[in-house]
């Protein structure tokens, strides 16, 4: 996607933050993605492919196995943790300097879940963000979004989803 514009701070990746969220913030529900959306799915994999990926362990497992096309890195306070094909970071800032240490990587997608988006949400520079016509039940919430943001893209689906995205100011 050719939204990228230039970090606030200099010599590092731009992080960007990409979640999809129900009407109140939710994210999932019994560790799953509580609606269907293809549009959202085909677009998050437009968006990320070729960029390194950033999800903490739980992300990881509802997931199934790494994202293809993406270096993966992923978050867990467990010092053994094994993924095959992916890095393991235990902090996000661990998780950053491994992946700022390529050159070649100009962003790096925080994709999930919970915990990790509450620790990055306020030094990210970019969110994309698909806001779901979802009200029904949760139990993990993307966090509320603070400082000021300016809108480079708003485009509204078929569904009635809309996708944004912001970039810090």
């Amino acid at each position: 996607m050719s939204l990228i514009k230039k970090s606030r701070v200099q010599n590092r990746p731009i992080i960007s933050v990409i979640a999809a969220l129900g009407c109140r913030g939710q994210i999932g529900l019994d560790g799953k993605i509580p609606w269907d959306s293809s549009k959202d799915l085909q677009r998050f994999k437009w968006i990320t492919i070729g960029s390194p990926v950033i999800m903490g362990r739980k992300t990881y497992e509802s997931i199934g196995g790494p994202l293809v096309g993406r270096q993966n890195v992923i978050i867990t306070s467990q010092q053994d943790y094994n993924a095959p094909m992916c890095n393991i970071a235990h902090n996000i800032k661990e998780a950053i300097e491994v992946l700022a240490q390529n050159s070649w990587n100009k962003e790096i997608f925080i994709i999930g879940g919970e915990s990790i988006y509450k620790e990055v949400i306020n030094y990210a520079d970019m969110l994309y963000l698909t806001h779901i016509p979802y009200s029904g039940p949760a139990d993990t919430y993307f966090p509320k979004i603070v400082g000021n943001w300016n809108r480079v893209f708003n485009e509204m689906d078929k569904d009635g989803s809309q996708f944004e995205v912001l970039w810090r100011t």
